[in-house]
């Protein structure tokens, strides 16, 4: 029998209700679980990706705050805030944040994060300084190629090559090998998208559409599940102007803006949506989203 009194049951159901768009109710189950034990995390860190799920970046950071203030030593939550910061505009805040994220005592590695705030500062040289001092030696294939990522961001396929390197060699564990992760849906990263584009610019379609059909089906099966991410419509987009579905695509990216995506930084620069750059409806989403973070950063800066 399941203890109303467990905390981490409440968490739990926090996150389920939250990806079925049930925010009110998530937020209620939050509560709970922070009733009942204020001193840990996690229930502030859902409180966190509940206010992010529906747009609401400048509520989203007190909650991060206020669970690091419990758990410094989190960089999983710590890498997060950065993001949120970076989506926000925030960049010195996301640089402090990072500092405290590559500290001693820290859990986590932090290159992929390190990664982000570079993109986002638009430091092309130094991002790609950094992508080239890292050891792929012994990193996993999708490792490889979520890195690879922001190669192709700042318009450097061959870098991209180079970092991917054997990771999307033929195999029959390849598909396993880059089957999307549910959390990292919800946050738009998608290492087989990327692997697709990958292909595309090496020139094997099939390959290509191979990675990227495995992810509809993914797409098709969290959605039939229930879940509602802003995230899944961000990167749908992609795979529809990979495509040459231009108008679909942008639908998507309106439909991600409408549920909460706030996230313009990397939409600029994005390889999967360079087609629709020039695009009028692109340009006013990103006007949109602009004007909704610089509204929430306003909000945020006046809290404090």
């Amino acid at each position: 029998m399941l203890d109303p009194l467990h905390t981490q049951l409440h968490v739990r159901r926090c996150l389920t209700l939250q990806n079925l768009g049930r925010y009110a109710d998530a937020e209620r189950a939050c509560e709970r679980g922070f009733e009942l034990q204020p001193d840990i995390p996690n229930a502030l860190w859902a409180r966190g990706l509940n206010a992010l799920a529906q747009g609401e970046s400048a509520t989203a950071v007190g909650h991060y705050e206020a669970a690091l203030t419990r758990a410094p030593a989190r960089s999983d939550i710590r890498a997060e805030l950065v993001v949120v910061f970076l989506d926000l505009g925030l960049l010195d805040r996301a640089a402090e944040q990072l500092k405290l994220l590559r500290s001693p005592g820290q859990l986590r590695g932090t290159t992929m994060t390190v990664a982000r705030y570079l993109l986002a500062a638009g430091d092309i040289a130094g991002l790609r300084l950094h992508l080239g001092r890292l050891n792929f030696d012994q990193a996993l294939p999708r490792e490889r190629v979520d890195a690879a990522f922001f190669a192709l961001a700042i318009d450097d396929p061959a870098l991209a090559g180079r970092i991917a390197g054997d990771a999307l060699k033929p195999r029959p564990s390849l598909l396993d090998d880059f089957q999307p992760g549910l959390y990292r849906t919800r946050w738009a990263v998608c290492e087989a998208c990327t692997a697709g584009l990958i292909e595309r610019d090496r020139g094997d379609l099939s390959a290509a559409a191979q990675l990227e059909s495995a992810v509809v089906d993914h797409f098709a099966n969290v959605e039939g599940n229930g879940h509602v991410w802003h995230g899944l419509h961000y990167l749908r987009a992609g795979l529809q102007a990979q495509a040459g579905a231009t108008a679909a695509a942008l639908e998507s990216l309106e439909r991600a803006v409408e549920l909460g995506w706030r996230r313009a930084w990397p939409m600029r620069v994005d390889p999967a949506l360079k087609s629709l750059r020039d695009e009028a409806r692109f340009e006013d989403l990103l006007a949109r989203m602009d004007a909704l973070n610089a509204a929430s950063r306003e909000r945020l800066l006046s809290s404090r």
